[in-house]
């Protein structure tokens, strides 16, 4: 039996990112994968068991690569307004990479979203969890005003994918700051 490689398992989900990007959810054949990545359609169920396991794999790799540059955020500086803002900078990279897949979200019968409903769910508590420790750092040093941490850490992780949902790749910066400016300052003039 010939042995699976990460190498084959990174290049089937390049190949099927780029088909569902470009295909859709419901429009995506695992043959038209396995042509992109220049491999038997056998192939790539050895590595996945079926579209859509294989579609959650692409997420789940760049959710992973999201909560790393999260965490790597907190070890990044002493102030926390600035790890704040590398941690709303990791989630750009998430949502700007994988946006072509979460539009197709909609796209999978609900039935097959309720089997990840845990995985996304749990991923996103954490995500609120380094906000929220993020904001009660700020609180304890005296650079965030007092408030509800939790309510503002769930803002934040929703508004955040919203936002970087709808500029282009080249705005990330410039949207990274105006969310700044929002989550910090207000709109109250």
């Amino acid at each position: 039996m010939r042995k699976l490689t990460d190498s084959k398992r990174q290049a089937i989900l390049k190949a099927a990112a780029a088909v569902f990007a470009q295909k859709g959810f419901h429009g995506t054949l695992v043959d038209a994968v396995a042509a992109r990545a220049g491999i038997g359609k056998g192939t790539v169920y050895r590595y996945f068991r079926n579209k859509e396991d294989l579609f959650f794999s692409i997420l789940d790799q760049g959710a992973q690569g999201q909560m790393l540059g999260m965490e790597q955020a907190l070890r990044s500086s002493e102030d926390p307004r600035e790890k704040l803002r590398e941690i709303l900078l990791a989630r750009a990279e998430f949502v700007l990479n994988n946006k072509p897949l979460l539009k197709l979200l909609p796209e999978i019968e609900s039935r097959k979203l309720q089997r990840r409903a845990m995985v996304i769910r749990r991923r996103n508590q954490r995500m609120v969890k380094l906000v929220e420790r993020t904001l009660q750092e700020g609180i304890d040093r005296g650079s965030i005003k007092d408030g509800d941490t939790g309510l503002w850490a769930k803002c934040i992780v929703h508004i955040t994918r919203a936002a970087y949902s709808e500029c282009l790749p080249a705005r990330k910066d410039a949207v990274t700051d105006q969310l700044m400016d929002f989550i910090l300052r207000g709109i109250a003039v």
